[in-house]
């Protein structure tokens, strides 16, 4: 049962049958608005705070707030600005927090001094070294309680562990000064750098080797085109030949082109002989053509069309430029 007095005296009762006789505790109401004790019960703290381990210890603090339900009477920023000095040990900025703390708390369970079952009477002395546990225990999980190693070495799984490293940086980020700090994001890796680099140029020469296997087939898928026009090219004009001569068969015993095509014939003269000077047409008129002599039918005819394609339209050419 909670009732304010017109004296300005907050009169508290706390009755249990636990108890042999009431507990009455009075707290003085004083104009800027702080609760001063004056009679307190001596008892033990009945403080249980479920706290969330964060990194930081801004972001603890904060959930503390929360779960106390006195977001109302802390600002966020105010405790965020206070908690970035002395994280190693509580200091005289610290102290100040707890004690300010100390207030909305005390007012806090003040009016729900009914819900404690049974009733808990608190001290200023057991509320702030409870609070000094909390701040230390927020700091030690914030930074992985470096100190002694006790997340480090326990058997904890390794990917729940945060590497030293990190806590370094994040200790190093909290106590720098004017935005310097003893720590800062490096460069890239270079060793992973220079192995995707590695692996990049590999690709690129695969690319290449594969990019010149494919202009190398194109090139010779086009030279074997162009050397079939050509032997289409020789083939018209034999058969350009044969289609002109107008007396008895070929003679497969001929050696010169007077004795395999008769020379009146009107034959143009082919594209290949133009390239040829009138002295390079009259040494292959005058030369004998080197055929060897082939026992079989097929192979007497082969040389024909031979002579042909190689010699007749040459020297035919030739006496025509005469």
């Amino acid at each position: 049962n909670t009732r304010i007095l017109r004296s300005g005296l907050v009169n508290i009762k706390c009755e249990d049958s636990s108890i042999t006789s009431p507990h009455l505790t009075l707290l003085h109401l004083t104009s800027n608005n702080q609760l001063t004790p004056t009679v307190q019960q001596h008892s033990s703290v009945g403080l249980q705070v479920t706290m969330a381990r964060q990194q930081e210890a801004g972001q603890d603090i904060r959930e503390l707030m929360n779960s106390l339900g006195l977001s109302g009477f802390w600002s966020y920023s105010r405790i965020r600005t206070r908690s970035r000095t002395a994280l190693d040990g509580i200091g005289t900025a610290d102290k100040e927090l707890i004690n300010d703390m100390i207030v909305p708390l005390l007012h806090q369970w003040t009016k729900a001094n009914a819900l404690f079952k049974p009733p808990v009477i608190n001290q200023c002395r057991t509320i702030e070294l409870k609070l000094t546990k909390l701040w230390h225990k927020a700091v030690e999980t914030s930074l992985g309680k470096r100190e002694n190693n006790s997340h480090i070495d326990c058997g904890c799984p390794r990917g729940k562990k945060i590497p030293v490293l990190e806590l370094e940086f994040i200790k190093a980020q909290r106590t720098k000064a004017e935005g310097q700090g003893s720590m800062q994001m490096g460069s890239i890796d270079y060793s992973e750098t220079k192995k995707q680099i590695a692996n990049a140029k590999k690709r690129e020469q695969i690319r290449e080797r594969e990019q010149k296997k494919k202009m190398k087939s194109e090139e010779a898928i086009q030279r074997e085109e162009e050397l079939c026009q050509d032997v289409y090219h020789f083939f018209d004009i034999g058969r350009l030949f044969v289609s002109f001569k107008k007396s008895s068969p070929i003679n497969v015993n001929a050696t010169k082109l007077s004795e395999l095509v008769d020379l009146s014939l009107e034959v143009l003269e082919p594209p290949l002989t133009t390239s040829l000077t009138s002295q390079e047409l009259r040494n292959l008129k005058e030369t004998p053509m080197q055929v060897p002599k082939w026992p079989s039918h097929t192979q007497s005819v082969e040389r024909c069309v031979k002579m042909v394609t190689e010699a007749a339209g040459y020297v035919y050419s030739h006496e025509r430029r005469e």
